[in-house]
């Protein structure tokens, strides 16, 4: 069942527009040092060329927001659920105190677009220049950044003030944005916002095997927690990719039970192009394999075993 949907997927080359992402933008001379006692990968190795995945979490490890970090014209740059932006700037602001750090909406500054797709590289060439060839890299040229995401096909996010949005609809199809977070669930791509803040630590939806998690750096909130479980403790919860039919449509946030007992909670959710709705969902281990989990009354049809 993924895989027919990865085939129906990589024939059409897509543009999306990503605004329903916001963007905190992050500058001064202690911007570098501030972030990495704030996030749970190394901030020191994002760069020019390199991105991240990354999270806030709070002094328990659980995540307050997941969002991907880059650098563009040497500041940094979260991108992350808009609906959360408000509350983790002022979060953030709470601990910089006397830092030379500066923290502001920046949703404003910088167009979002996704484009994926077989032919993605290609179209960006024509229409900009050459992308990035690696996953989690980047390319930034007169004004314009590109990143290469994770996906079971070619995806990027470009992001700037003068970005050739004719060229790229003409060669790539205008979808909107629930076809791009599809192809995030399909990439095993989790997003926390609002509806699902301070429900998980990292591992409950596998951000420490999509290099979301560094385990060698230094403290930064919630690292002890985090730390132990991945050192000494066992993962009871894991990552998984299913489809729901249904006509109701669930949320993130929702519970899934199994004889009536809560095992777990959506963390993201997309329309399926066939019908229903493909999910991640963040379960306990033990319950999945009886393979009799629901939504309300809709079964629970697992695409693959874990994530």
């Amino acid at each position: 069942m993924k895989k027919q949907l990865q085939e129906l997927l990589i024939k059409t080359d897509l543009t999306t527009d990503l605004s329903y992402l916001g963007l905190i933008k992050v500058t001064g001379a202690d911007a570098q040092q501030f972030l990495q006692g704030q996030f749970t990968n190394d901030i020191t190795k994002v760069n020019s060329e390199q991105h991240q995945l990354s999270a806030l979490c709070s002094h328990k490890g659980r995540i307050i927001v997941s969002f991907r970090i880059f650098q563009h014209e040497a500041a940094f740059y979260l991108l992350l659920p808009k609906e959360s932006l408000a509350s983790v700037i002022k979060r953030l602001q709470m601990y910089v105190l006397r830092s030379a750090v500066k923290i502001e909406d920046a949703s404003g500054n910088l167009t979002r677009i996704g484009i994926s797709g077989i032919n993605s590289e290609q179209i960006l060439t024509d229409c900009l220049f050459a992308p990035p060839a690696e996953i989690d890299s980047n390319i930034t040229k007169d004004g314009i950044t590109i990143l290469k995401i994770a996906g079971t096909i070619p995806r990027y996010i470009i992001l700037g003030d003068k970005i050739p949005i004719e060229c790229l609809t003409k060669l790539a199809k205008l979808e909107d944005s629930q076809t791009w977070q599809l192809l995030d669930i399909l990439a095993g791509l989790p997003t926390v916002g609002l509806a699902t803040t301070e429900e998980f630590v990292p591992q409950m939806i596998n951000y420490h095997n999509i290099n979301g998690v560094s385990f060698k750096k230094g403290c930064y909130t919630g690292q002890e927690i985090i730390a132990r479980l991945h050192y000494l403790g066992e993962v009871k919860r894991q990552l998984y990719i299913a489809k729901i039919d249904s006509n109701k449509t669930p949320q993130s946030g929702n519970n899934l039970q199994a004889n009536e007992e809560k095992v777990g909670k959506i963390v993201n959710v997309a329309p399926h192009p066939e019908g229903g709705f493909l999910i991640l969902a963040s379960l306990i281990i033990k319950h999945v394999e009886t393979n009799d989990i629901h939504w309300e009354n809709s079964k629970l049809q697992f695409m693959e075993k874990s994530l």
